[in-house]
């Protein structure tokens, strides 16, 4: 019996590495940041000042909005498979799984580590997405976001611990 049961852990480890995510999973997620959204949580300042400054979004589809500390407006939106939420949890659900950050968690995690987060370096050629060190969980983490010139976030993904 403890022989099967090692050869069912070992043979369970292609079907989790090769999961995809639930895309109603992904629509409920997006669904509850809505009301979540819709409760105040988006400072509205932010999203005239984006207006204001021909930022081009959809102010039905951003679930969060920061000023960073040098005056830039970062958001993020529901998305799609290519940019924003949508695309976060899809391709790196079970990344940020695995640093114990659920699907309801990640739109605060990426949000943290753009406004609270320090740069520690980047991922991939030259200064590709920058790499954020903030503490998840009593636990030093580095999450790497993508973060387009108008200020909407169009990825992001763990990379790694200190």
């Amino acid at each position: 019996a403890k022989n099967l049961a090692g050869e069912l852990s070992h043979a369970s480890k292609p079907l989790l590495s090769n999961a995809k995510p639930d895309t109603h999973a992904v629509t409920r997620l997006i669904e509850k940041e809505k009301l979540y959204a819709g409760k105040g949580t988006i400072n509205q300042q932010y999203l005239k000042e984006m207006s204001k400054n021909g930022v081009k979004f959809s102010p039905e589809n951003v679930l969060r909005a920061e000023k960073l500390a040098d005056g830039k407006i970062v958001f993020l939106e529901k998305g799609n498979s290519s940019a924003g939420l949508q695309h976060i949890v899809e391709r790196h659900a079970n990344d940020f799984a695995k640093i114990g950050v659920s699907e309801s968690q990640i739109p605060n995690i990426v949000m943290d580590a753009v406004s609270k987060g320090k740069v520690v370096g980047y991922q991939g050629k030259g200064t590709g997405r920058p790499i954020y060190e903030i503490t998840i969980n009593g636990q030093k983490q580095r999450i790497a976001v993508t973060t387009g010139s108008n200020g909407f976030i169009v990825g992001a993904n763990p990379a790694g611990s200190k």
